[in-house]
């Protein structure tokens, strides 16, 4: 899965993913450092 899921990263295709809130700071840090756009939905 998260394969694919990259392939849709890298083709520019929005991607819906979950995260707890135990990990979600080291998440956005990741995005933010690869440059990946993201919104916050709650």
């Amino acid at each position: 899965m998260s394969i694919e899921l990259t392939g849709f990263l890298l083709e520019g295709d929005p991607v819906d993913i979950e995260v707890d809130d135990k990990s979600s700071s080291s998440v956005l840090r990741a995005l933010r450092k690869l440059s990946i756009d993201y919104k916050i939905v709650e």
